[in-house]
């Protein structure tokens, strides 16, 4: 009897299920291939690779799922429970749906189902008949004898040929009538594509009305990380390597790590083949941005190859969609909104409006609405667009997303920050600062210059003055930072120090103007001396930026014995941050500043937002460096000059952003 079946626990049964598929593979050589044409895959290697999917009642939505908000169980014994139970006699009691997004797994879960019938593992005494719905399928199930002793497993809703000459909602309303006699149905669908529906009258979870019928309704749930993990080892385990590292499972885990919410889609788990085969990923250190490039990427090679469409202009057609998509705070945008914008963007034409497969990175639902495979894949383009396309004016403030900024994060963890206008007023608009590795410094006074007795000439009389609100840099820029400005404006790094460059060093042998041009490009500005000393010493008219007693180990110096002989990597002092967080105002390089150099320009300087004198031959640099041996030139308040054009190796520089402009 069915209700004596009982499912073996954990995924032994997959392994008997294989073995027993061995042995069965002449004798039912028909049936297997019938299962093949359905899954498009070897049932064994199908068996053998399998991951045991969960099942839910609700649909895993992006983020809902990603927070672990709705219970799940294994949906293969959700299935035997459905066949095991007593039904009542409402209508649709024995026709249960499954719904997943593409490339879930929808027809491998079908294609197992058959072949635990093949094997013996599903109730004998039932037959099983798998289909992949299409044209001839109605005059198929007619044919069929002992309807009441028959599983019918009716595979892909949303490719059925008919829908092309009939409603979604018709053609699943036929498809019911016609197998209400069946012992039990399942039908797949894609979510996007399976008609619109009602809930349950008893509002019961799990449920779903369509016409006449109340059916019970599964959705596929997202992978967990330990399916993940399994996922990984069925597809990268080498027998032949037992006792070695196994690495490619290692690249696969650490790539996989930083997908994100991705990592947990079994169709975007199947791109996995293609980021390791990547150059992009190549590196041993890969940025999470990096990982949905070469998502992206390997999409649009296969939309090239397959499709004939050339990948630069989609990936371009597609940065646009995401955009306007963005900016109207959608996750779909219908046919009719799609062909309205190709008035003002022609190159949205290149969107397919067809045959859009499992694997593909866009998607389109039963209403013809067009969303990406997840929100992430939207967001990414978006930040891929902020980054690159340096001509893009949003016509309107994009919204904040959390994905957008850990992608901008990831590139500046890695110093592949290229922070131009756009990323500065995203970020600005989003209140996100920090992300563009700035300090904020708040409107007010500060005590500027030094006392009688307490300084050179050139900082006296001290006063009061006020400055608005403003950010600096965190760090001194880097050689790496630096190296990005270099590469994007074709212009030669400067001669090296004789200790070679470290990306995370300040650079050095900059001249004003070379400080001057990269902030520019970076569009921000240089600090003015004002800004810059109020950075270093706070309200409080302290002399270091972390006190007024001298510390040789909270700055880069010379001082004593200690002789240091380069530069160190920003923030390595961390005990001689400003009282605002900011590193490295002491030692390590003189920075740039905006000002002329005028040595009796605070006696005539205005006491608000003050800019130095309107011309000059000599800028002004600030803080010291790591080649100086006495504590005096480390003080917030010294001021120390040179001709514009020259750098050495103990200049460098930072930027201060006061707004991100038009």
């Amino acid at each position: 009897m069915a209700e004596e079946f009982s499912l073996p626990q954990g995924v032994d049964w997959i392994s008997r299920l294989c073995n027993a598929l061995v042995k069965i593979q002449r004798k039912r050589k028909a049936e297997l291939n019938s299962i093949n044409k359905v899954v498009s895959k070897d049932p064994v290697a199908l068996a053998k690779s399998y991951i045991q999917p969960d099942g839910q009642d609700l649909n895993p939505v992006e983020r809902i799922e990603d927070e672990g908000l709705t219970s799940r169980a294994r949906l293969i014994e959700l299935i035997f429970h459905f066949f095991k139970r007593h039904l009542y006699t409402q209508t649709g009691n024995n026709q249960l749906i499954i719904l997943a997004d593409a490339g879930m797994g929808k027809s491998a879960l079908l294609g197992m189902l058959k072949m635990m019938h093949l094997t013996s593992f599903f109730p004998q005494e039932k037959d099983c008949v798998l289909l992949k719905l299409g044209p001839d399928t109605l005059t198929t199930i007619k044919a069929i004898p002992n309807e009441l002793d028959t599983i019918l497993l009716l595979d892909s809703l949303d490719e059925d040929p008919c829908l092309t000459t009939q409603g979604a909602e018709e053609r699943l309303l036929e498809i019911l009538d016609a197998t209400t006699a069946f012992y039990r149905v399942i039908i797949t669908c894609r979510t996007q594509f399976f008609p619109k529906y009602e809930e349950d009258a008893l509002k019961r979870p799990g449920y779903l009305r369509v016409g006449a019928y109340t059916c019970p309704l599964k959705f596929l749930s997202y992978f967990s990380d330990a399916q993940v993990e399994t996922f990984l080892h069925k597809r990268y385990r080498s027998y032949l390597n037992l006792f070695r590292r196994n690495t490619k499972i290692e690249k696969a885990q650490y790539l996989i790590e930083h997908m994100g919410a991705l990592r947990c889609r079994p169709m975007l788990l199947t791109y996995i083949d293609d980021l390791l085969n990547s150059p992009i990923c190549q590196k041993d250190f890969v940025t999470e941005f990096e990982i949905y490039t070469a998502l992206v990427e390997q999409w649009l090679l296969r939309e090239q190859k397959h499709r004939g469409i050339d990948k630069m202009q989609l990936h371009h057609a597609c940065l646009i969609l995401a955009g306007e998509m963005m900016l109207q705070n959608k996750r779909s945008i219908s046919n009719a909104e799609l062909s309205e914008l190709y008035d003002k963007y022609p190159q949205l034409k290149l969107i397919p409006r067809d045959h859009i497969t499992g694997r593909s990175l866009l998607n389109m639902d039963s209403d013809r609405n067009y969303r990406f495979a997840h929100y992430s894949i939207q967001e990414f383009m978006v930040a891929y667009r902020i980054m690159h396309d340096d001509a893009w004016r949003p016509a309107a403030p994009l919204p904040y997303s959390d994905v957008i900024v850990s992608l901008f994060r990831s590139c500046r963890d890695r110093d592949a920050f290229q922070i131009n206008r756009n990323v500065q007023t995203y970020l600005w608009e989003c209140g996100c600062h920090e992300e563009l590795g700035l300090v904020k410094v708040p409107a007010g006074e500060f005590l500027m210059g030094s006392g009688v007795d307490e300084g050179g000439a050139d900082e006296y009389p001290q006063r009061h003055v006020y400055l608005d609100e403003y950010y600096i840099d965190k760090y001194p820029v880097t050689v790496a930072r630096y190296r990005q400005f270099c590469t994007a404006t074709e212009r030669h790094m400067p001669d090296a120090p004789r200790w070679g460059w470290h990306d995370e060093h300040p650079v050095v042998n900059v001249s004003w103007e070379d400080a001057a041009a990269y902030a520019h490009w970076a569009g921000m500005a240089l600090p003015t001396e004002a800004e810059w000393e109020k950075a270093a010493r706070g309200v409080d008219g302290r002399t270091y930026p972390w006190g007024s007693a001298w510390d040789a180990k909270k700055c880069r110096n010379s001082v004593g014995r200690n002789h240091p002989g380069s530069t160190s990597p920003v923030g390595y002092y961390a005990d001689g941050a400003s009282p605002y967080g900011v590193y490295d105002l002491a030692g390590n390089v003189w920075e740039w500043c905006a000002d002329w150099y005028d040595e009796g320009y605070y006696r005539t300087a205005p006491d608000r937002n003050p800019t130095g004198p309107a011309t000059g031959t000599a800028r002004v640099l600030r803080g010291g460096a790591w080649r100086y041996d006495n504590p005096d030139y480390f003080r917030a308040a010294v001021r120390y000059w040179y001709n514009p054009g020259i750098g050495y190796y103990y200049y460098g520089f930072r930027c201060v952003l006061r707004s991100p402009g038009p």
